[in-house]
């Protein structure tokens, strides 16, 4: 790490012996600068050092140069684009945000871990070289939105009925989850299927699986063909699911999507557009948890098994 960043930091004129790269990113505001120069003198001394540091406490580091943990974070997603980085290859990690769970065997470093004993934090190991991913009978990826739901699937024995791997980002997905479900995907040639709320925010969760994070243009950890299981409209219509006013939020994100986003206007996107124009016209959403109204054990008996089986995914 730290011979990179010193051939970026020392060599790399584009990114910081330029100021008009670090004025594309600040140049309606003076403040924004400052936080720009004084993330990267931090980042540099990590560099020298080849020491790392978590976005937490780099923030609490700065903290007279931040209003919140959001602001930070903006200035690294910016820092990552002027230096062509992830933020992991200059020392900024998060701090484990993730779970793991089911018929899978990772390796790194002679180390072996057995994902099918108990339920695994994901971890900056993802990010490493060497690490690799093995399943003897693995049959797809199931990426759910809900730490709660997750940790429930995997009590009512869901990857006995259907072998698989459970994967949880905990609500929007930190980096190494998504790395997680990247990695998982092209070494083990299984399909990815994700399970969200029937609503706008769950919508965008499944989008930053599946094209990556919109504020950098799409990254390297993208899983284009991920399937997107649901809640639908159709599930909610048909089982008589409860439902909730979308609030502002909601209702932005589905206008955004519907007018401004491109992606939504492409042919092999059309049945996602569907639901979302579904939940502006009803100003409604639906919780996964409204399952277990139906029983304790629907969700992990019947709704997924069938929705996987028949094939019933956008």
């Amino acid at each position: 790490m730290d011979r990179i960043l010193e051939e970026r930091f020392e060599s790399d004129e584009k990114a910081l012996q330029t100021k008009t790269v670090i004025s594309k990113y600040g140049q309606d505001s003076a403040v924004k600068h400052a936080r720009i120069w004084v993330c990267l003198r931090v980042i540099y001394g990590l560099a020298r050092r080849g020491a790392t540091i978590t976005q937490r406490d780099i923030y609490y580091q700065l903290i007279s140069h931040f209003d919140d943990q959001k602001q930070l974070n903006e200035v690294l997603r910016c820092i990552a684009h002027i230096l062509d980085l992830e933020r992991h290859e200059f020392g900024v990690i998060a701090c484990p945000r993730g779970l793991v769970y089911g018929c899978l065997v990772f390796r790194y470093d002679d180390i072996r871990v057995d994902c099918s004993i108990q339920r695994q934090l994901v971890s900056s190991v993802v990010m490493r070289s060497d690490f690799k991913a093995e399943s003897r009978n693995a049959s797809c990826i199931l990426v759910v939105e809900k730490e709660g739901i997750f940790n429930r699937l995997v009590d009512d024995g869901f990857t006995k009925r259907i072998p698989g791997i459970l994967v949880t980002g905990m609500g929007y997905p930190p980096l190494y989850v998504r790395a997680l479900v990247h990695k998982l995907r092209n070494q083990l040639n299984i399909p990815v299927y994700g399970l969200f709320d029937h609503g706008p925010h769950g919508v965008a969760i499944h989008l930053v699986y599946k094209v990556g994070s919109r504020s950098m243009g799409g990254d390297r950890y993208s899983v284009p063909d991920m399937r997107f299981l649901g809640l639908r409209r159709s599930d909610v219509v048909n089982l008589n699911l409860a439902t909730h006013p979308c609030n502002r939020s909601d209702l932005r994100i589905a206008k955004n999507y519907l007018s401004k986003w491109v992606f939504f206007q492409k042919k092999d996107n059309i049945e996602l557009r569907k639901e979302v124009e579904a939940m502006a016209e009803s100003q409604t959403k639906a919780e996964l948890q409204a399952l277990y109204e139906i029983s304790t054990e629907y969700l992990a008996e019947e709704f997924l098994p069938g929705k996987i089986l028949r094939r019933e995914f956008i």
